[in-house]
């Protein structure tokens, strides 16, 4: 029928009836339509924003049948509807729009998570990662994260947790906050590394994997390389068994001299494995491992070997210069806000200063009183000094004779008036 009336005349022909249909009691109904809505999207080309708000409805159905039609091309039909998934389209669209969408596909991944399909919680945490495109950096920490989190931690299906682990680890590549970045590398650490729970250490193994495909090696060896290593002293021996399969990956990262301290750890490590280790299965894999291992040469950091790494290890270096390009923006974005901070408040200082200017003071014509009593009062500046003496001396005095006992009070006073009259005497 789309083909039939034309994307132009869609709103207008079949628009209403569309809509109807997304809410049609019948769950076969919106079934069949959800799973052809991305068909529909493309369909429509230009004219395909009229089918945003019907997208919505469809994401914030209650059955699972319903949403997995519509989260199973999740990124193909934002894409068709919002534009190509990139930074620069982000804010070319109305994000009105795209904050209606967030929310919807929250509520999507609530109501799949209380089902039993474990695959269609994997898609939907998958899809995750569409939210660096759809919302900012700040929305992506306090709303996006802490979902992710809570999957890492709580989702029963181990393909689950992976997804997890991608999504998470994709978004905070996404993050401008180096605070917020730091922020959550520890929490992944604090959390699964040393967790108390067997399955948590065996995750941050996973997501040590995920860190290496996705980041820099200047990075993992930055964050996560002791950590890993430390779990060769993991009592449980499935944990030491899936560290062996890691072991090669870690040697491909070093580089000599300057990742000296790390290759020392590293064989320090394979050493004590081999040495103390009483499981056979963990022994047998530790074997397997340093066959690997010694097939893998030691990357040196010499001119020639430069060369050689530039060709074969250039998407390691575009991907160090993106997580410098990163926090470069960082800077300038946190230079820039001191700059106006500082402006502010040199802009404010001098308002405060322009307030305190005294004014023309209010008083009568100067021969008047005011003026009068002050002059009287310029005149006398002994008496006032005087008076001011007195009493201050009065009130010292006062305040040692307090602190003097009863029984002395009396010889004192005797000894006062005895001086008193002895002065009279002298002065007459």
């Amino acid at each position: 029928m789309v083909l039939f009336v034309g994307a132009k005349s869609f709103k207008s022909e079949l628009g209403t009836c569309f809509s109807h249909l997304c809410k049609d009691p019948n769950v076969e109904v919106r079934k069949s339509l959800s799973a052809g809505f991305h068909e529909i999207a493309n369909l429509l080309g230009s004219h395909v924003s009229s089918l945003l708000s019907d997208l919505i409805v469809l994401l914030k159905d209650e059955n699972t049948e319903v949403l997995k039609g519509v989260v199973t091309h999740l990124p193909d039909t934002i894409t068709t509807i919002c534009g190509p998934l990139t930074q620069q389209a982000m804010h070319e669209v109305k994000q009105n729009q795209i904050s209606d969408i967030i929310p919807a596909i929250l509520s999507a991944e609530i109501v799949i998570a209380a089902s039993n399909d474990w695959r269609l919680q994997e898609t939907i945490v998958e899809h995750f990662r569409c939210f660096q495109y759809l919302t900012n950096s700040d929305n992506i920490f306090n709303k996006i994260i802490p979902v992710l989190f809570n999957k890492l931690r709580r989702a029963r299906a181990l393909p689950v947790r992976l997804a997890a682990a991608h999504s998470t680890l994709h978004l905070i590549r996404s993050l401008k906050r180096m605070e917020h970045r730091g922020e959550l590398l520890k929490a992944l650490v604090s959390e699964f590394c040393h967790s108390r729970s067997c399955r948590d250490r065996s995750l941050f193994i996973d997501i040590c994997k995920v860190t290496i495909e996705y980041y820099s090696k200047a990075f993992f060896k930055e964050t996560f390389f002791e950590y890993l290593v430390s779990l060769h002293t993991d009592p449980i021996p499935n944990i030491r068994y899936r560290l062996c399969s890691v072991l090669p990956d870690l040697k491909r990262l070093i580089k000599l001299p300057s990742d000296k301290t790390l290759h020392q750890s590293l064989d320090g490590c394979v050493r004590r494995l081999l040495i103390g280790e009483k499981d056979r299965d963990v022994l047998q894999a530790v074997k397997t491992a340093v066959e690997e291992m010694d097939k893998i040469p030691v990357q040196m950091e010499s001119a020639l070997t430069r060369r050689i790494l530039m060709e074969e290890d250039i998407e390691d270096q575009k991907k160090e210069a993106e997580e410098k390009r990163l926090i470069e923006m960082e800077e300038k974005e946190m230079k820039k806000e001191e700059e106006a901070a500082k402006a502010k408040a040199e802009k404010k200082g001098l308002k405060d200063n322009a307030s305190r200017i005294p004014g023309p003071k209010k008083g009568k014509s100067p021969g008047g009183k005011a003026e009068q009593g002050s002059a009287a009062v310029k005149g006398t500046p002994s008496t006032a000094s005087t008076t001011s003496t007195s009493s201050i001396t009065t009130k010292a005095s006062t305040e040692i004779e307090s602190r003097i006992p009863l029984a002395n009070r009396a010889k004192l006073a005797r000894t006062k008036s005895g001086i008193v009259g002895y002065l009279y005497i002298r002065v007459a």
